[in-house]
């Protein structure tokens, strides 16, 4: 360990004048539970902390200005978060998967960012930054921000407040005992990935009289382009759906195996990414698109197209493990990778010489 700090029972504590050389911190053994840094560092570098599991406690200097991207993520035993009021700027997943979190603050003064309600919001309310298992979302509030709750160890039914106008990618991702969410009229946006991996969801209660999105079969619809903006282990795509969305399905345990409808378009990228029980899938003959790493490290054991000049993007079934047989007439064309390290699979569908001169 260098010597610009010390770790006594536990509890990491830099030297007074400790600035960019916090970065030595990689060296520091991930058995921290107490950080304490002192008055003049200004930065924390992107990742300076992630994967600390055991850090239960940190101790911010007022002299902070800047947390840097995933500086603190995945730090799964952090339970409360208090920002100093100089901090200016927080970087992207700089709290991600903070899954015991319990309490957040900002302090007096700070220009930047405050807080309510356990919620880390930007300065005039409207965007929640980071929320938390005990987070109540203020009335302020417009935008729920991109990860906003993800892996916050959420349970039961989350509601929405009436104001929100906007949800962020990946917003509520991976709650695994989320069963239900409750989504106002005053949504207008909804990005991808929102609900992914939140495995117990049982389904979306959507307040009567939005315009922009519908459920149907269990499925949170977009009205305007007819696209499955999220799943649930309950869904059953209903017939008239275009498009699936990115990560729609993604890290879901499905009821039943999806039947995917005659008029269906396209399926995002990571669709059904790390998808279970999706057994045989029929890709009907509308079909125009298989996104990129759509179907990857599923338990998909067989693939039927039926027809139609289908484009299957890179990645699209990589590593599915359980994949024995892959039905594929000549009009379909196939990326180079989009069946790596399927093991199970006997003979791979060919590759037109049009995708492998592009690679």
């Amino acid at each position: 360990m260098k010597n610009n700090c010390t770790l006594s029972d536990g509890i990491l504590t830099f030297r007074d004048g400790v600035t960019v050389a916090l970065i030595d911190i990689v060296i520091v053994p991930r058995e921290i539970m107490e950080i304490i840094l002192p008055e003049g560092i200004k930065t924390i570098p992107d990742g300076a902390f992630s994967l600390f599991t055991n850090l239960s406690r940190v101790s911010l200097p007022e002299s902070l200005e800047e947390i840097g991207e995933r500086a603190f993520e995945c730090c799964s035993s952090l339970k409360h978060l208090f920002i100093p009021k100089n901090v200016k700027k927080i970087g992207e997943g700089a709290f991600n998967f903070c899954s015991s979190l319990e309490k957040i603050e900002v302090a007096k003064g700070n220009k930047t960012f405050t807080s309510e309600g356990n919620c880390l919001l930007s300065a005039d309310g409207k965007t929640l930054i980071r929320g938390c298992r005990s987070s109540v979302i203020p009335s302020s509030v417009k935008m729920i921000g991109e990860s906003a709750f993800q892996s916050s160890s959420l349970e039961g039914e989350f509601v929405i407040p009436g104001t929100v106008t906007s949800i962020g990618s990946f917003s509520f991702a991976d709650n695994p005992f989320l069963t239900g969410i409750r989504i106002p009229g005053s949504v207008k946006s909804i990005d991808f990935g929102v609900f992914h991996g939140c495995l117990r969801l049982e389904g979306f209660s959507l307040e009567e009289g939005n315009l922009y999105y519908k459920v149907e079969g269990d499925c949170l619809i977009s009205k305007k382009d007819s696209t499955v903006i999220a799943g649930c282990r309950n869904s059953v795509i209903p017939v008239g759906v275009k498009h699936i969305g990115g990560s729609a399905f993604g890290d879901l345990i499905l009821i039943e195996s999806p039947v995917l409808p005659e008029g269906l378009e396209t399926i995002g990228d990571f669709a059904f990414a790390g998808c279970l029980n999706l057994g045989t899938m029929r890709f009907p003959s509308s079909l125009k698109k298989v996104g990129e790493w759509a179907i990857y490290r599923s338990d998909i054991k067989e693939a039927v197209f039926e027809g139609g000049e289908t484009e299957v993007g890179k990645y699209a079934f990589y590593w599915c493990r359980y994949l024995f047989s892959v039905t594929c007439p000549s009009s379909v064309k196939v990326s180079p990778s989009a069946f790596e390290l399927c093991k199970s699979l006997v003979h791979s569908p060919a590759v037109t010489e049009a995708e492998t001169e592009e690679e």
